[in-house]
């Protein structure tokens, strides 16, 4: 079994950037090397990230990809990103995100025809902070997440507001408001 990982930084001015890659090899996946000798699973993965402040706007933007492989038995590829921006407004900020991922169902060595369905989801927030004190911040937002036509397993806060029990394909909005302290 082998496992490499490799990460930079840069951060300069209104510029932060960074990426990390990493790869991992186990040999033997399923049991002992008596019984599945030959048997091989790797994963790679990359991420990228960067920000620049433009004074008016901070706009923020991530990529990651996954690939994984069973020898003699399955595939997966994956990805997501995201683009974010706040904005101050008045006194308070508006911050706006969206990201995406995309999740392939594994396919094997033998397979004869692929599914079209995606297992990956979407979603978009909106959201208006307000700085109340040195250590409490006001906020209202709403969040929506979209499933593919093949999952019902994304959801807003982690499936809290119905518990994955919407309709594949289906999605989830979620309306928030409170107050943040920070001790």
């Amino acid at each position: 079994s082998t496992a490499f990982l490799v990460s930079a930084a840069y951060d300069n001015g209104p510029l932060s950037a960074s990426l990390v890659y990493a790869s991992a090899s186990l040999a033997n996946v399923l049991g002992s090397a008596s019984v599945n000798s030959g048997i091989t699973a790797t994963s790679t993965e990359y991420a990228v990230g960067a920000s620049y402040d433009l004074k008016v706007v901070k706009v923020n933007a991530t990529y990651q990809s996954n690939n994984q492989t069973v020898s003699g038995a399955a595939t997966s590829t994956n990805s997501a990103y995201s683009i974010s921006a706040v904005a101050p407004v008045g006194p308070g900020a508006v911050a706006l995100e969206y990201g995406a991922s995309s999740i392939a169902a594994a396919t094997t060595t033998s397979a004869s025809s692929s599914s079209s369905a995606s297992l990956g989801a979407s979603g978009l927030s909106v959201a208006y902070l307000q700085g109340l004190s040195k250590s409490t911040t006001a906020y209202a937002a709403v969040s929506n997440i979209k499933n593919g036509s093949g999952t019902n397993a994304f959801g807003v806060l982690n499936n809290a507001t119905s518990g994955g029990s919407w309709a594949v394909g289906g999605s989830t909005t979620l309306i928030a408001l409170g107050l943040n302290k920070k001790f």
